[in-house]
């Protein structure tokens, strides 16, 4: 009578632990990353912030207020936070009329050896980031 081995060959073996070994790397690689933005994506979303405080100080005729504290912008109600690494200087407050002006000035940050100004330019609400 022949005797039937009832387990896996080596091969068998091998096979199965590679597949899980890719498993696991895969879902290691493609976990999701802590919210880790660029001051690119800070500068869209200050402008869409920005513009829409504007506007809503126009709209309802009262002025809107830019808190820059030192770990995130305040605008409102709306929390914005800088990115990675990245400290304002001095902490600051925008006033932006109900007529849509704001008054000239600049708020610097420090991100790691970079410097970036943000300048609010002839008050009428213009604005530009430079890296300094």
């Amino acid at each position: 009578m022949k005797l039937k081995f009832k387990s896996f060959t080596l091969i068998e073996s091998v096979i199965v632990l590679s597949l899980v070994a890719l498993l696991l790397g895969l879902g290691l690689a493609l976990r999701p990353r802590p919210n880790q933005q660029s001051f690119a994506d800070f500068q869209q979303q200050f402008a869409a912030h920005f513009q829409r405080a504007r506007l809503l100080a126009q709209a309802k005729e009262v002025e809107s207020i830019l808190d820059f504290q030192s770990d995130q912008l305040v605008i409102g109600q709306e929390v914005l936070s800088y990115p990675v690494k990245s400290k304002v200087d001095q902490t600051a407050k925008i006033v932006i009329k109900p007529s849509g002006y704001v008054a000239p000035g600049h708020i610097s940050w420090r991100q790691g050896q970079v410097n970036w100004r943000l300048i609010f330019q002839f008050g009428g609400g213009t604005y530009r980031f430079e890296k300094v």
